[in-house]
């Protein structure tokens, strides 16, 4: 990540299950070998990013294959989240009655039928990866993806190809939302923290003012960030988005490399994200672009109502300057977010290794 992330179109790169687990062992373990960061991100760059997220004609946001996908293939191979598993706090229908219709909408996908409640994650919506956009159909003649049951525990969804799908088709659940396991996520309950986390849940719901959405700029086809509800003036847009001192991991890649990727595909999903720096180089994030937040995806405009406020907690800062109203899009000045971000990369550098962002 160097400059500006531009979200003209929607993309999502799926990355392999590599050696997080050595990777935070060898976090904590100073002996131990250092695992090679930019051999496993060229590998799964070339070879494991299957899907981006795209817009359709009708408005509509999902996934779709950027090359043929073998059967019995997981397409969205470390994209929940880095293999975290979520903390769901479960709520009734009627607990969520309050909420606006917008954001009701968003959190659909995670009523389980079969217990008619909901299993949210426990910090909202906005900290989570782009999978909560894939489409659902109880049509046998759409779906191309079936469960994976053998890794369906308390992490949110684990997909796998049901046959060949070809480049360029969408990629379509079984269902109308996720599938969990909830034995196994109940069972996690303490009954006596029940209460304090579904008031906590209601708060972070309370601060979901946006969501990814088809841009509103008439003269492009794309995504952009749209808020949900009202949101007023000098207000933060991403809280328990980006004020959790998150610090993106990033490989450094040359434009010769990035130039030599085998997919084309993949080529575009890096020049549509990631700027080169003044060096000609690409930071790349290491576990991939479904490991960015919503905030990511804002577009650029003279006359933003959005301003870009320098906070080193933050990953980046973003405050309203105007009241926004719901089916508005935000939208920054990318030349403010160069400068922050230069001086945010200058700061985290002071304190994190270069080559890649481990703390000292």
């Amino acid at each position: 990540m160097s400059n500006l992330y531009n979200s003209y179109n929607l993309y999502a790169a799926p990355m392999e299950k590599l050696n997080i687990l050595s990777l935070y062992y060898n976090m904590s373990n100073p002996k131990s070998k250092k695992p090679n960061y930019k051999f496993n991100l060229l590998n799964n760059l070339n070879y494991n990013t299957y899907a981006k997220l795209a817009v359709f004609p009708e408005g509509k946001i999902g996934f779709v294959a950027i090359k043929k996908i073998p059967p019995h293939t997981n397409p969205f191979v470390l994209t929940n989240n880095q293999n975290i598993l979520y903390d769901f706090v479960e709520l009734e229908i009627s607990e969520i009655q309050h909420l606006p219709h917008s954001l009701k909408e968003l959190i659909h996908p995670f009523l389980c039928l079969e217990t008619q409640t909901y299993f949210i994650p426990f910090f909202g919506l906005n900290t989570m990866n782009f999978i909560m956009y894939i489409r659902f159909s109880k049509s046998a003649f759409e779906v191309n993806l079936t469960y994976d049951e053998t890794n369906l525990e308390s992490e949110l969804i684990h997909f796998k190809t049901t046959r060949i799908i070809s480049k360029c088709e969408e990629l379509i659940a079984p269902g109308t939302g996720f599938k969990f396991n909830i034995t196994k996520i109940r069972s996690s309950f303490k009954t006596e923290e029940i209460p304090t986390k579904k008031r906590l849940l209601l708060e972070n719901l309370s601060n979901i003012f946006c969501k990814i959405g088809p841009t509103t700029i008439p003269t492009i086809t794309g995504s952009g960030v749209i808020a949900v509800t009202n949101i007023p003036s000098d207000t933060n847009p991403f809280i328990n988005t980006n004020d959790a001192c998150y610090i993106y991991n990033s490989v450094n890649l040359s434009k010769q490399t990035i130039d030599n990727l085998s997919n084309k595909e993949v080529k575009k999903i890096v020049n549509d994200f990631i700027c080169p720096d003044e060096k000609f180089m690409y930071s790349i994030p290491y576990l991939g672009f479904n490991s960015l937040n919503v905030s990511f995806f804002l577009n650029h405009s003279n006359k933003p109502n959005l301003s870009v406020v320098s906070d080193k907690c933050e990953y980046m800062g973003f405050r309203t300057n105007r009241p926004i109203l719901a089916g508005e899009e935000l939208f920054i000045n990318y030349g403010d977010y160069h400068d922050s971000f230069t001086e945010l990369m200058s700061f985290q550098k002071a304190h994190y290794s270069c080559e890649f962002m481990i703390p000292k």
